[in-house]
């Protein structure tokens, strides 16, 4: 083998060519020749292998986590109180069972808890704000002591359905949407929204800046103080805030019968000395007050002054009884428990 190895490599591939050119058989020692050299390139080629590093997995050390001490907090009694309180009223929101909102008090408003401010927004109802034009708080009417030529009103609330995807009805939308495209814009028949913060400056209701240019120091003889939680005043004896008359009605009220009215008359005039307030059977579809009481009567709704017993019929359109006791719709009297149809005028007397 190692005189193969002597042997130049061109050499031996030169005379296996000849051979074969000559078509001579190849000798031994060439074949042997070519097998050494196809060999020894063969090992050349290979290339060496690597040297096959494990590596080294270092041990994982888990942290040792201590125990956190919990702090103990002392709980006063207002704390205990604040939180018996939220949790109720997050149940209550919840559950869902009040039908009505109660209008919120809020800082910017120290008017809000006024006796002629509406006590109860009804959420079913346009949250367009209305006024009881017929009726002015005493103080402010034209002749009263201490008016200063502005006449303020009581607040209540548009009766109208509010159109799908909106808190207002048609009407009071395009209002408001005017108003908030130009604040300067005077539309007598706007008076803002109920469910805003800030007063409608022209609302003519006691609070916005219309009342106080007017009656900066109040009313005359008006006990209120703004932000009481509270308040009585002279102004409030005509204010009406009834929910349910201000709730749209899709179906008619039922029929009072003769026994009801009769028996709830025998039962108030059996008490002296009290204020006797009539109470039927019929569903009021007019707002409610001190003064008038609403039933039916034949088949009709009618209203009733508990002071003076007129009688006039009911226009459910209309926002309060007093816009209803007029006299193109005046009937009669209330006498033994029903209505006395005698031809006189509203004009006379009591």
């Amino acid at each position: 083998m190692s005189s193969m190895s002597s042997i130049p490599s061109d050499s031996i591939l030169a005379e296996a060519i000849l051979c074969l050119v000559a078509g001579k058989p190849l000798p031994s020692v060439i074949t042997d020749s070519l097998h050494y050299l196809s060999r020894a390139a063969a090992a050349a080629a290979a290339p060496e292998p690597e040297p096959v590093v494990e590596p080294v997995v270092e041990p994982v050390v888990e942290p040792v986590v201590e125990p956190v001490k919990e702090k103990k907090i002392r709980k006063t009694n207002a704390a205990i109180a604040a939180a018996t309180g939220t949790a109720a009223t997050g149940t209550a929101a919840a559950t869902g069972t009040a039908d009505a909102a109660p209008a919120a008090v809020t800082g910017g408003d120290p008017w809000r808890t006024h006796p002629s401010r509406l006590a109860v927004i009804n959420p079913k109802c346009c949250m367009g704000r209305r006024i009881n034009e017929k009726n002015p708080l005493v103080g402010t009417r034209p002749g009263d002591t201490g008016a200063n030529r502005g006449k303020v009103f009581p607040e209540t609330q548009c009766i109208s359905e509010p159109v799908p995807g909106s808190k207002l009805c048609a009407g009071c939308a395009a209002k408001d949407a005017a108003f908030k495209a130009n604040p300067n814009t005077k539309d007598e028949s706007w008076y803002g929204r109920l469910d805003e913060e800030s007063l409608y400056p022209r609302a003519k209701i006691v609070g916005c800046k219309y009342f106080l240019d007017k009656y900066p120091n109040g009313i005359h003889n008006d006990s209120f103080r703004p932000g009481a939680a509270t308040g009585t005043s002279a102004s409030a004896t005509a204010v009406v805030t009834a929910v349910g008359a201000a709730e749209p009605k899709k179906r008619g009220p039922k029929k009072a019968t003769a026994t009801a009215v009769t028996a709830a008359t025998a039962t108030t005039a059996d008490v002296p000395g009290t204020a006797v307030t009539f109470k039927t059977a019929a569903v009021d579809i007019a707002p409610v007050n001190a003064t008038y009481k609403s039933f039916m009567h034949e088949g009709r709704l009618h209203i009733r002054n508990l002071e003076t017993n007129k009688v006039y019929y009911a226009n459910i359109a209309n926002n309060s009884p007093e816009e209803n006791a007029v006299k193109e719709q005046y009937v009669g009297r209330w006498a033994d428990g029903t209505v006395d149809l005698i031809d006189d005028s509203d004009d006379d007397e009591a």
